[in-house]
């Protein structure tokens, strides 16, 4: 008996171990989505998981879906710019954002001093910050035809200053820092309610820089022949059970209610699609 213990032991420690850390999901994210304020970020990994996974050479990846409607969903604010915030981020050093209006991705991530103040390195913005170093700034990677009412799948590798975006498991843009970033990866949240409707899931870390054909074998290991990731569907919940009936209702039939004075100031909506 103490032998076959002894064996088990050898081959449990020996066994094959998985090369990333991941976290499945789906989750639904949006500004519909009824979060209490300290429950909008939500945590997927924790520091320690991606400091010893991860250091500061990393590939993390993740699929992202986001709805047709949410095209005329832009934050503006009062000087007619507007702005996005952060859908995901990885400790105070990458961050990054979804612009469903011109359907592109913004990957940010924050590099040490020195640095030059030129091309698309940009200051500081919210949401990642420098302890250590205030003159640090951001450096951000645009990644392209990020199509909504389809599911996307973006893989961001970091090795040193070099840095490499990828969707669909096809190269999309790269850069060379001016110089390392600033902090470790420590820590991997999600924005509950960004600035749009969606999905996203199936988050992996990698303690390394992927190669192109290690990229590309994953997306295609994952999805289907549509490009769907291979996750459950999300579980249906009594919050907003209504407001999804209603709203599926009238999708469905057209005929979505009406407008009916039941006080001064109490309204049943009702509108003819």
């Amino acid at each position: 008996m103490i032998i076959i213990a002894i064996v088990v032991i050898v081959r449990w420690w020996i066994r094959t171990r998985p090369d990333d850390i991941v976290y499945m999901g789906p989750v639904n994210v949006g500004p519909s989505v009824e979060l209490k304020p300290d429950m909008k970020w939500i945590s997927l990994m924790t520091a320690d998981q991606i400091v010893k996974t991860a250091g500061n050479n990393i590939t993390c990846s993740f699929f992202l879906y986001v709805k047709s409607s949410s095209v005329s969903m832009v934050p503006m604010n009062n000087d007619g710019s507007y702005k996005f915030n952060y859908l995901l981020t990885m400790g105070d050093t990458l961050g990054v954002v979804v612009d469903p209006s011109r359907q592109v991705c913004s990957v940010d991530i924050l590099q040490s001093a020195p640095h030059k103040l030129s091309g698309d390195t940009v200051r500081v913005k919210d949401g990642l910050k420098s302890s250590v170093d205030d003159a640090s700034i951001i450096r951000t990677l645009d990644v392209k035809n990020v199509l909504v009412a389809k599911w996307n799948q973006l893989t961001i590798c970091v090795e040193g200053r070099s840095v490499e975006v990828y969707l669909n498991g096809r190269h999309s843009t790269s850069a060379i820092l001016d110089n390392v970033p600033l902090n470790q990866f420590s820590g991997l949240k999600l924005n509950g309610s960004p600035d749009f409707e969606g999905q996203v899931c199936m988050f992996q870390v990698w303690k390394e820089r992927r190669t192109a054909q290690q990229i590309l074998a994953n997306y295609q290991t994952k999805t289907d022949t549509r490009g769907k990731p291979d996750v459950p569907d999300p579980e249906l919940t009594y919050v907003g059970a209504w407001d999804r009936f209603v709203k599926a209702s009238c999708e469905k039939t057209g005929f979505c209610g009406f407008r009916v004075e039941t006080g001064p100031m109490q309204y049943v909506e009702y509108e003819f699609a």
